[in-house]
């Protein structure tokens, strides 16, 4: 039973550890994934704050060249037209990003250097102007530098302002306006300069961008070449008067297809290896509960073959008493009549045939272990069964104290009858053998001097008589023992 319900099981059992290792797995990798995005996250947003940190660290240089400037002029001087382009001159020495210098009395552009090719610019009211009048208005009330842009230049190109204000004061120290200190940033190159082409070499797509300060619009600062998915990581940070946001993401995406795909095929390794670990175990399991079985069944043999040797000792010994009683009565008669030769032929004959019953038997006997074995086999000879009845029964007449309960007298009528065919084949000290059990059991069923005891040899019903009465039947016993029966 427990073999067949395991049967049962095989599939079933190791196909539910699979689903439930594959799920386990699944969702276990599944954490470290978002725990890489985590960390992916965490790298992304200091990528994305170092190169802000580097866009505010340039402009603040680029704010300390024009800081003497600054100064001259908050110290109360005038800066003609001749200092001014030379202090400029020197400040972009070895820059490329700085295009033009610009000073914007009470914000409208005054001086610029340098003057070839940036002659639109010289009267531009930034304070008043479309594009640059909320950057313009935003540093002149804050007292911080502020920077605007990158939009299409007056004169020409596209370039980032960066206005710084400029304040005098007062014998009374009171505080005014003067203007601004303004630096046109050529774009491209100041891009160039904070090495925001690593972020992609680094395998991020960015996007910087600010919103409109009245408008709320989005203003695109600088961004990466590729297209830019929807679901970056958005980092806002801080410039003097403005929040700058970036966004970024790695090229392959937080948590790729391919990565999907990997885990569900580690996860599906792990069930599989699970499932065939819990099909071994169950494997063992069954042949362990075989092997108890084989052992049982061994054991149930062994038993069985202990109890058939301990019936065959039994009835062997039974049947030995048979022979040596009727040697040991023949021989008794044979004293008491050793003057009568008829007599002494006969119970001579008697013995000499009880004698070779009982070595019969006794070989039988030593041929146990090939019984136990299975090995035993019948000996085919030839006889006359009736002729062997009848011995039996002469050898069974001579037997009075068989029985406790049976005290037949000398010269019982006893017949063990056989019907035709006389000669068969077969073995002959087996069906005497059975022959014998048949008149035991015919005693136990008839009365002291009522009867006879009959088997017939052929392979039939064995009728018992009392009193000239059938009184049970059962099979033949002597039959199995009998093959090519003659007349």
């Amino acid at each position: 039973m427990a073999l067949k319900k395991f049967a049962r099981r095989d599939v079933i059992l190791p196909a539910a550890v699979f689903l439930l290792t594959f799920a386990a797995a699944l969702f276990s990798l599944r954490l470290l994934s978002l725990n890489q995005e985590k960390d992916e996250r965490l790298r992304a947003v200091y990528a994305a704050e170092s190169t802000i940190s580097r866009v505010s660290s340039q402009l603040n240089r680029y704010l300390a060249e024009s800081n003497f400037i600054k100064k001259y002029i908050e110290a109360g001087h005038v800066l003609r037209e001749e200092e001014f382009a030379g202090i400029s001159g020197n400040m972009r020495d070895g820059s490329s990003v700085i295009k033009t210098h610009e000073l914007a009395k009470d914000g409208v552009v005054s001086q610029v250097y340098p003057v070839a090719g940036n002659e639109a610019a010289i009267g531009l009211d930034v304070l008043h102007n479309p594009a640059r009048k909320k950057e313009a208005n935003l540093a002149r009330n804050s007292g911080m530098y502020t920077i605007a842009g990158p939009f299409e230049l007056v004169q020409g190109g596209t370039g980032a302002l960066l206005f710084d204000p400029i304040y005098t004061y007062s014998k009374k120290g009171e505080r005014s306006f003067w203007g601004f200190s303004i630096l046109v940033l050529q774009w491209d190159n100041f891009m160039e300069e904070v090495e925001l082409d690593k972020m992609e070499d680094a395998g991020y797509r960015y996007q910087i961008w600010k919103k409109d300060t009245y408008t709320g619009e989005k203003i695109v600062i600088a961004e990466s070449e590729e297209d830019f998915p929807g679901n970056a990581l958005e980092v806002a940070c801080s410039v003097p008067n403005d929040t700058w946001y970036f966004e970024i993401i790695p090229k392959a995406g937080w948590f790729s297809d391919q990565q999907l795909s990997l885990d569900i095929a580690i996860a599906a390794i792990i069930g599989m290896m699970a499932a065939y670990a819990c099909w071994e175990l169950m494997n063992r399991h069954r042949k362990d509960l075989q092997h108890e079985a084989a052992l049982e069944k061994s054991a149930q043999e062994a038993r069985a073959a202990n109890e058939a040797k301990t019936r065959f000792l039994f009835n062997m010994s039974h049947d030995i008493r048979t022979p040596m009683n009727a040697i040991i009565g023949f021989s008794e008669l044979l004293e008491k009549h050793i003057d009568e030769k008829d007599r002494v032929l006969d119970y001579t004959e008697k013995i000499r045939s009880s004698s070779a019953f009982l070595l019969s038997l006794i070989n039988y006997v030593l041929e146990m272990a090939r019984i136990e074995s299975g090995k035993a086999v019948l000996k085919e000879e030839t006889g006359d069964l009736c002729a062997d009845a009848d011995a039996l029964g002469r050898l069974r007449a001579l037997c009075p104290a068989e029985k406790a309960d049976l005290h037949l007298p000398y010269g019982y009528r006893t017949s063990l009858y056989c019907e035709r065919p006389h000669q068969s084949a077969g073995d002959l000290v087996e069906c005497h053998q059975q022959r014998h059990q048949v008149y035991a059991r015919g005693r136990t069923y008839c009365g002291v001097g009522e009867g006879t005891a009959g088997g017939g040899a052929e392979d039939g019903p064995l009728y018992l008589y009392r009193s000239g009465r059938r009184h049970r039947h059962e099979r033949g016993v002597s039959a199995p023992y009998l093959r090519g029966v003659h007349p």
